[in-house]
This record gives structure tokens, sequence and C-alpha cells, in this order.
């Protein structure tokens, strides 16, 4: 499968993205993303598409829809997506897609998944401290 969730540094979610996914897979990927997301009470994402030839038109839309049904389900548990994207044709794509649907969390772009897991883990930080002064609310 061209999309791979690594949760082995958990509750870092990696994405790692390889050619291009069938729409099919692309549903697959959604399903098991949600499926994590609800399994942690908070994470963060980390997607690499340094070798993905990109999304189609269809499977930005599918990422779009997926983003605006999930919506509160990321903004409660999410504390934010990094994305590691070096070609400007992968930015173009990430950037059709928010623009479809904006995200409902921090994120950023950068060149490297050590860059990446850093903000990552910042990101998860503060998090934690604004969980922790707010008495434990979300």
């Amino acid at each position: 499968m061209p999309i791979r969730i690594d949760s082995r540094r958990s509750p870092i979610l990696r994405i790692d993205w390889e050619g291009a996914p069938s729409d099919e897979e692309m549903r697959a990927h959604l399903l098991e993303l949600t499926s994590l997301i609800r399994s942690l009470p908070t994470n963060t994402i980390l997607y690499d598409a340094r070798s993905t030839s990109g999304p189609s038109a269809i499977q930005r839309q599918l990422m779009a829809d997926w983003m605006k049904e999930n919506e509160l389900l990321i903004k409660n548990r999410s504390a934010g997506t990094a994305f590691v994207i070096s070609s400007a044709l992968i930015r173009g794509a990430l950037t059709a897609i928010l623009w479809l649907q904006p995200m409902s969390t921090e994120h950023t772009v950068v060149a490297t998944p050590e860059e990446a897991y850093r903000w990552c883990e910042e990101q998860l930080r503060k998090r934690e401290a604004k969980r922790t002064t707010s008495g434990g609310a979300r």
C-alpha cells in the first residue's frame, strides 16, 4: 500500500506516502486514520510526502471531505499536523486541499522528518501545558 501509518512513536502518527495511491487505498487510509485518531486522546500527524506523486483531484476531494466530516474529532484530539514536502507540485496539492477545507488545527510544512518530529513534539508539549493549566478541560 502506498500509504502506511506508523504508530510506533505514538502519539505521533507518521504517515508515509509512496507513489500514487488508488482511490480505494485512499479511502482505506482515511478509515484507518480515523480509527487511530479515535483511539488516542491526543495526537499529532506527520505526513511524509517526499516520495509521492501526489493525490489525484478525486483524492484531494476525498481528503477535504474527510477533514470536514471529522473536523470536531481532529480539533479535539489533534495537536497539529506536520507535512514533509520537497516538491512544489505536492505543496500545490496541499494548498488545493486546504482551500477546499481549511485545517481545524495548526499545521506546518517542513523539509525533513526530523524537523517534523521536533514540531510535533513541541505541539504535544503545548497541548499538554494548555490541558494542565485549564484543569484538564479540552
